[in-house]
């Protein structure tokens, strides 16, 4: 599995680790564990007790339920798709498989728990739309468990009406409480994760995010995340963007369905532009969204076709040898798609007011 599924190995030996009273944290005591170099686990405290259970099956069988359940859970999350996008849904696995450089396929790979991610984040943002915002809350506190950065979807809340905003206090208040519980329970391992997590300095291919490219571009050396050089560029890309966003979603969210349907894609394609970390698997999430775009805007057919042939490029045998713009296609990608619905929503605005 050294070249296939090494997520899903990393799962078992720190749920193992952790049953065993061991920290799954500590690289020295996996490697004596697995008799080789394994990745960082880099995932909070919460996740581990399911873990840990799961890590008394046989290593074989352990991935073999995981890529079951994966199957399981990618097929419900192309039926939520489907619902979402209406009339466009025939593209839809095909932008999956292809679309931001093979995004499902780099999961499937990896072996990680992307889908499962993307799935109860997709959950949450169709009750959004529907206007069931109890659900939203609960299903994207329930994403956020494993990473940490849906939780900023929270932030829709602030959209609209008031009463979404008493359950934005609540699930903030809430999420205060339980995360101080669970860190007075075990603050040692909060403190190894937060450690773990702040050393991970993934660039390019792997992780083609906002933070990551303002490091390559300032000429910042792999692994200094003390430097701070990048910050000032990412903070105010993304405050630029985060605004713009909210003000465009908070006034399409009051006018129907199908606007809040619209907001939803926007908010996405924003998430990926903000988050300091995105992996070439996250872009999943927004598979709907330039299905969208491309759905609705007829005028890009030909580019269309250029963002999935580009999709394999990644695995190309010459893709290594590609010069370092090539891996930041699905954050270039992201942020056209964002632009173009910008724009869209921009002109509805004034469309309304005419």
């Amino acid at each position: 599995m050294d070249l296939f599924q090494w997520d899903t190995e990393a799962y078992f030996w720190a749920g193992r680790a952790w049953m065993n009273g061991a920290d799954p944290y500590d690289p020295m005591l996996l490697t004596k564990m697995t008799g080789k170099l394994p990745l960082p686990f880099v995932y909070p405290p919460t996740v581990l007790p399911f873990l840990g259970i799961l890590s008394l099956l046989p290593l074989p069988l352990f991935h073999l339920i995981f890529l079951a359940a994966k199957v399981g859970a990618l097929i419900l999350l192309i039926r939520c798709w489907r619902r979402i996008a209406g009339e466009h849904a025939g593209s839809l696995v095909w932008f999956a498989m292809l679309g931001f450089h093979g995004a499902l396929f780099s999961d499937l790979g990896a072996g990680n728990i992307a889908v499962f991610e993307v799935l109860l984040a997709w959950l949450a943002l169709e009750a959004w739309i529907e206007g069931r915002t109890e659900r939203f809350a609960a299903l994207i506190v329930l994403a956020g468990q494993p990473k940490l950065a849906p939780f900023a979807f929270l932030a829709m809340l602030t959209w609209r009406s008031p009463r979404h905003r008493r359950i934005l206090a609540g699930s903030i208040a809430g999420l205060a409480v339980m995360m101080g519980v669970l860190i007075a329970i075990s603050p040692d391992a909060w403190s190894r994760f937060l450690s773990v997590a702040a050393a991970i300095d993934e660039r390019g291919r792997n992780n083609p995010c906002q933070m990551a490219l303002w490091r390559d571009l300032m000429g910042i050396a792999t692994g200094s995340i003390a430097s701070g050089k990048a910050l000032v560029p990412y903070l105010l890309v993304s405050l630029a963007v985060g605004l713009a966003t909210w003000t465009v979603g908070y006034r399409s969210s009051g006018r129907g369905t199908e606007d809040r349907r619209r907001a939803v894609f926007l908010a996405v394609l924003a998430y990926a532009l903000i988050v300091p970390r995105f992996k070439d698997y996250s872009y999943l999430l927004l598979t709907p969204a330039a299905v969208e775009v491309f759905g609705t805007m007829p005028a890009y057919k030909i580019v269309k076709y250029i963002f999935l042939v580009s999709g394999l490029m990644p695995f190309m045998p010459f893709s290594e040898h590609l010069p370092l713009v090539f891996a930041y296609l699905p954050l270039a990608w992201t942020a056209w798609f964002w632009w173009l619905l910008i724009r869209r929503e921009a002109a509805a605005d004034r469309s309304a007011v005419v």
